[in-house]
């Protein structure tokens, strides 16, 4: 494993890449388009700006090859941003993961056709395949995306294509291979720099990372800045700065980054609770969710350092979470219909952890998680319907009449029902 890391690190400092992400995006006007180019936005060279909005691309395409259109307008964007506001015009990227290559792992049958050169690379550190690798979709793949080389190492193969792909999808796509065992990103080291881009309808949240100080193991000090640019209008917002002295207080940060969910700004559970709840701060709920997803698995520490201050407040909150696990783990069903899909995939993936289980990505089978859940799977259905009744203050409905799926007493004669903007209901 160890040949392994140091070989992957030294060949990824060879590669394209750059340290961008899209953290979300909403469904409608101004998200993130399908890739409907055919010119699959392939050239021997690319400016800085592009590889960026190629990097902020990842994930939006169906097909593997980057979203061209998609492409031209970020490039727009970042050119309008870094124009009107030069404290960010130098930030690009130091990297994170190449954009033009995949490790490949072999399945036992696929290793037996790399016998031969499995002996040389013993010997060799690593051979070049020539030609084909003998497994006929991987070939297929292969040509398809322009493979550039195929490097066999040990028992993996790393794949360089001659271009920048949408390296999220393309993996995916390998994996379907029936002899790839997995597919990994080709990782780099270093994160100096940092953009971001979260999508919110008609709005582009942009925000951009300077750190410093021994940036390989993930930078003491680190600047954010944060803008909003509309698309349509071309225009664009500033809406602060988070300076290197407060990236790191255990705040509740704009639009979810720096992705540091601290339990310091909570003073109790009601208080998470009343956070995840208020749907006027997508970010703030989203905090909310992550801490409370994090607590229910009763951690022994805290996973960052801003949470060793004040001291004994992280196991106050744990402990307060723990005695209120109950109503806890029924906030996180609540927050799958939360309106924004920022929070209720983060829900849904904190229920999955804690469980175990997939229900879903909707509330209808709550009953399903509820039985999946520790000191619940025991108990009557009376018993836990005792325990709804009494704990749940909100349960989301997706229909306008009450669904079956709905316990019995919650029945229309005593249930007062209110419509939020997104069509959900609240049951109180």
């Amino acid at each position: 494993m160890l040949k392994k890391i140091l070989i992957l690190s030294l060949m990824a400092l060879l590669s394209v890449a750059v340290n961008c992400q899209v953290i979300s995006s909403d469904e409608g006007s101004g998200s993130i388009e399908e890739n409907t180019s055919t010119k699959k936005y392939l050239k021997s060279k690319y400016t800085r700006l592009e590889l960026d909005a190629i990097a902020l691309s990842q994930g939006s395409s169906k097909d593997g090859f980057v979203n061209e259109r998609l492409i031209v307008k970020i490039v727009k964007a970042l050119k309008t941003i870094q124009s009107e506001y030069p404290e960010v015009g130098q930030i690009h990227s130091d990297g994170q993961h190449a954009l033009n290559s995949l490790i490949i792992g072999l399945t036992k049958d696929a290793k037996k056709i790399f016998e031969r050169k499995a002996e040389i690379v013993e010997k060799n550190f690593s051979e070049y395949v020539e030609g084909k690798t003998g497994i006929q979709r991987l070939d297929e793949f292969n040509a398809k995306y322009k493979a550039a080389s195929i490097r066999l190492v040990f028992d993996f193969l790393i794949v360089e294509f001659q271009y920048p792909m949408d390296i999220s999808v393309l993996s995916k796509m390998y994996e379907t291979i029936p002899e790839v065992a997995y597919v990994e990103t080709n990782g780099i080291v270093g994160d100096r720099y940092e953009i971001f881009l979260i999508q919110k309808g008609k709005h582009w949240h942009f925000v951009f990372k300077h750190g410093r100080g021994d940036c390989p193991a993930g930078c003491i000090y680190e600047h954010y800045y944060y803008y909003t640019y509309i698309p349509e209008k071309q225009k664009v917002i500033k809406n602060g700065e988070l300076p290197s002295n407060r990236s790191r207080a255990g705040g509740i940060y704009l639009w979810g980054i720096p992705t540091r969910r601290a339990v310091r700004p909570f003073s109790s559970y009601k208080d998470i609770a009343k956070k995840v709840k208020d749907t006027s701060s997508w970010w703030v709920s989203l905090h909310g969710v992550d801490v409370l997803g994090y607590l229910l698995t009763n951690p022994k520490s805290p996973s960052y350092g801003e949470d060793l201050e004040p001291k004994g407040h992280f196991r106050k909150i744990r402990d307060d979470v723990l005695a209120h696990k109950r109503e806890a783990l029924l906030l996180l069903i609540q927050s799958l219909e939360y309106p924004d899909t920022s929070v209720s995939n983060r829900a849904y993936y904190h229920l999955k952890n804690i469980t175990k289980k997939d229900f879903g990505r909707t509330g209808v089978k709550w009953k399903e998680w509820l039985e999946s859940l520790p000191d619940i799977s025991q108990r009557k259905d009376s018993a836990y319907s005792s325990i709804i009744s009494s704990n749940v203050k909100r349960i989301y409905s997706l229909l306008k009449v009450q669904p079956d799926w709905l316990p019995n007493q919650f029945s229309k004669k005593n249930t007062r029902l209110s419509v939020l903007k997104s069509g959900v209901y609240l049951i109180y």
